[in-house]
C-alpha cells in the first residue's frame, strides 16, 4: 500500500492488522514518513482540539516548524494555511462542539480480546469469522454474524461487540437496547458497556443520559476504565 494511503488510514483509526505492520515498519525506517506523520497527525489535532491552551500549543508548533524548515517546502504553504485557518477559528469559533462531533472523536470501536483472530487458520468456526469481520473493519458482515450466533445463544460478549458494530454503523437507536438490558450483566465488560452507553446516547442526541452514564463511570470503584475521557466529556457537555 501507498504510504499516503496508509497515513490516512491510521488518522482514521481503520488500519488492518497487516497495515499496522506495515506502517510500523516504515515509522521505524523512514524518516520522512515520520514528520509526514507528524504533520498530518498535527493536522488532525487542530481540526478537532476545541481547548483553547492546547490549539494555541500546536499553532505555535506548526510556526516553529515552518520556520525552522523542518519539513520539505511543499510543507510550508500547508503549515502556513493550516496556521491561518486555525488562528480564524481560534478567534472566531468559540461555540461548543455539536453531539455528533464529540461522539465522533471519542468513539473507537473496542477491540477484540473475546476471539483472537489466527493469521492463516483454517476451518475457522462461525465465532472465529464474525470476530476477525470485526477485527477487520467489515461491520456490516461481522453484523449479520454476531446476529446469527445469538440465534442460540443470547452471550453478553456478542452483544457487546454487536452493539459496538451497531454504533460504528451509525444506527445508536439499536445499540442503545442492547446496551441497556447487557448492562445488567456483571462480566469483565460491564464499565466498558456503560462508556459504550454514554456514547451511543450522544449519538442519539441524548446528552443528558449521557451524562448519567459518564458519572456512573466516575463511581465504579476499583477501575480507571475511560474515568480521565469520562470527566473530560462531561465538562465538554456541561
Amino acid at each position: 500500500m501507498k504510504p499516503q494511503e496508509l497515513i490516512s488510514k491510521y488518522i482514521q483509526n481503520s488500519l488492518t492488522k497487516e497495515e499496522e505492520q506495515e506502517f510500523d515498519s516504515l515509522l521505524a525506517s523512514d524518516e520522512g514518513f515520520r514528520k509526514e506523520v507528524a504533520f498530518h497527525t498535527n493536522l488532525k489535532k487542530v481540526a478537532e482540539d476545541k481547548d483553547d491552551d492546547n490549539f494555541r500549543a500546536l499553532l505555535s508548533d506548526l510556526e516553529f516548524n515552518v520556520k525552522k524548515k523542518r519539513y520539505p517546502k511543499w510543507w510550508y504553504v500547508a503549515a502556513s494555511i493550516i496556521i491561518l485557518l486555525g488562528a480564524f477559528y481560534f478567534w472566531n469559533s468559540k461555540k461548543p462542539a455539536s453531539n455528533e462531533e464529540l461522539f465522533a472523536a471519542y468513539f473507537e470501536p473496542y477491540r477484540n480480546i473475546v476471539q483472537p483472530v489466527v493469521r492463516g487458520e483454517e476451518n475457522k468456526d462461525l465465532k472465529t469469522i464474525a470476530y476477525n469481520a470485526y477485527e477487520n473493519g467489515d461491520f456490516k458482515k461481522a453484523l449479520n454474524l454476531f446476529d446469527s450466533l445469538l440465534t442460540h445463544k443470547q452471550e453478553p460478549s456478542v452483544l457487546f461487540y454487536k452493539a459496538n458494530a451497531l454504533l460504528k454503523l451509525n444506527d445508536a437507536k439499536k445499540a442503545i437496547p442492547i446496551l441497556e438490558k447487557n448492562s445488567t450483566v456483571v462480566d469483565s465488560f460491564s464499565e466498558k458497556k456503560y462508556w459504550y452507553l454514554a456514547l451511543a446516547y450522544l449519538k442519539d442526541n441524548q446528552p443528558e443520559k449521557s451524562k448519567e452514564k459518564l458519572q456512573m463511570i466516575l463511581e465504579i470503584e476499583n477501575s480507571e476504565y475511560k474515568k480521565e475521557e469520562a470527566r473530560e466529556l462531561l465538562k465538554r457537555l456541561d
